[in-house]
């Protein structure tokens, strides 16, 4: 029987109530269904490259970034990430949205994008998709 690998996480906001906003409905998710996950959390750059010291990038399964983050952006984030595991799984968030940037996401290498503020359903759809 083939062994389930665990799942890992990384979340990046600045802002500390989505986080554990995003946390908590991943840990619903992943006691319920009984699988095994890691999620990591950083609010900046800094806590990025801190996490990506102890585990590795290419350990990643799924990142969500918020598009505008203290000195960089999701999209920074995302080519990197990409770059270094292009198997991952990148999501922005954003607390704002013109016409086209739907389109601007995807082009941006993006698996995905959520409006601000995220239903708890429309996050675990998005990024479990």
């Amino acid at each position: 029987m083939e062994e389930r690998k665990k799942v890992e996480i990384l979340l990046i906001d600045s802002d500390a109530i989505s986080l554990i906003f995003y946390g908590e409905i991943l840990k619903k998710y992943f006691e319920t269904a009984k699988l095994e996950y890691k999620v990591h959390f950083a609010h900046n750059l800094d806590e990025v490259a801190r996490k990506l010291i102890t585990v590795t990038l290419k350990e990643i399964d799924i990142i969500v970034t918020h598009d505008a983050l203290p000195e960089t952006t999701g999209k920074g984030v995302c080519e990197i990430a990409k770059r270094v595991n292009p198997k991952v799984k990148v999501f922005v968030t954003s607390s704002r949205m013109l016409r086209g940037d739907e389109y601007d996401f995807r082009e941006d290498g993006f698996d995905g994008f959520m409006l601000k503020p995220i239903d708890k359903n429309q996050f675990l759809r998005t990024i479990l998709s």
